[in-house]
């Protein structure tokens, strides 16, 4: 339908990149669609850092430190770089919703939700861009020269994905074969 737009997600997950597109929820999850005839694009960067670490246990991996800092934080950094060079337009960190962590400066904070598609749907109803690079924040290496490369490779209707070789090769194995 002419009245669906196209928001570009970005997710890295396991050891990976994945990216989805998805038409827009539209109403019934309270997004409003935007006219972008002959408009720029507005884009957001989106640190998906809600998760509970139930896996790994004990503190949720985003919030342990890495490099002498919480791993969302270098997130947040490539994040401020691409805004820098005005390849993003906001900055928007999902949160467990009990969290008092307060957002570094420039930063939305959205509370996240029960799984990881209702934290997004909630960066999503924060932002209200017409682009957004969605990012696990577990996941603190997603360099800017990829984020670079998936934004150049946007028209704002198509779905963008990084693909990374597979070094390991599965197979099955039936009868000693």
């Amino acid at each position: 339908s002419s009245d669906l737009r196209r928001r570009t997600l970005y997710r890295q997950d396991g050891g990976g990149d994945a990216l989805v597109a998805a038409a827009d929820f539209g109403r019934a999850h309270g997004l409003r669609a935007r006219q972008t005839r002959g408009e720029k694009l507005s884009r957001a960067f989106v640190i998906l850092a809600a998760g509970t670490g139930t896996r790994l246990g004990g503190e949720p991996k985003q919030f342990r430190l890495l490099g002498g800092r919480p791993v969302w934080k270098w997130s947040v950094e490539t994040a401020w770089t691409l805004r820098r060079e005005k390849l993003i337009d906001r900055i928007v960190l999902v949160l467990p919703p009990e969290s008092a962590l307060p957002p570094p400066a420039g930063v939305i904070s959205a509370a996240g939700g029960a799984s990881r598609a209702l934290s997004a749907l909630s960066a999503l109803r924060a932002c209200e861009d017409d682009e957004v690079l969605l990012h696990d924040a577990a996941r603190p290496f997603a360099s800017v020269k990829l984020c670079r490369r998936l934004i150049a490779a946007s028209t704002g209707k198509n779905a963008v994905a990084p693909l990374l070789p597979e070094a390991n090769a599965l197979k099955k194995i039936e009868k000693g074969r």
